[in-house]
């Protein structure tokens, strides 16, 4: 997918740093940001309308979680272009069942992200990871 950024949004750096880690195995050339707070990646988001978007988010993060991005960013109109993986710990199908309430989220993810579970995701979108 031409163009396609990830973003990583986790305010446990030591998962970003694995998943970025991760991503780069299996995409080398792709281009990944990373946010430890939901909050800030508003302005982000805000400011680049014309890419396509695979965000894994974290659900529960201090001062605005991924439930409280999500609302935000449809609220501003963007699911189109981005693709949401939420990542969490959590075994609540609570949290699932909410996932599947916004029309961006494309898959609900344990904690720590898995190549298989991200060559599948790739493969889905499209994306050529060879």
């Amino acid at each position: 997918m031409k163009g396609l950024k990830i973003v990583l949004i986790d305010d446990d750096p030591v998962s970003n740093l694995i998943h970025r880690k991760l991503i780069k195995r299996v995409l080398p050339d792709v281009d990944i940001t990373v946010f430890t707070s939901a909050f800030d990646s508003l302005d982000y988001f805000k400011a680049s309308v014309d890419r396509p978007y695979l965000v894994f988010l974290d659900i529960h993060m201090p001062q605005m979680g991924g439930w409280d991005l999500l609302s935000e960013l449809e609220k501003e109109g963007r699911p189109g272009n981005i693709g949401v993986y939420m990542l969490s710990s959590s075994l609540d199908p609570l949290d699932r069942n909410r996932a599947n309430g916004f029309d961006m989220v494309a898959g609900f993810l344990q904690k720590p992200l898995k190549e298989k579970e991200l060559i599948e995701i790739f493969g889905r979108a499209g994306i050529d990871h060879t």
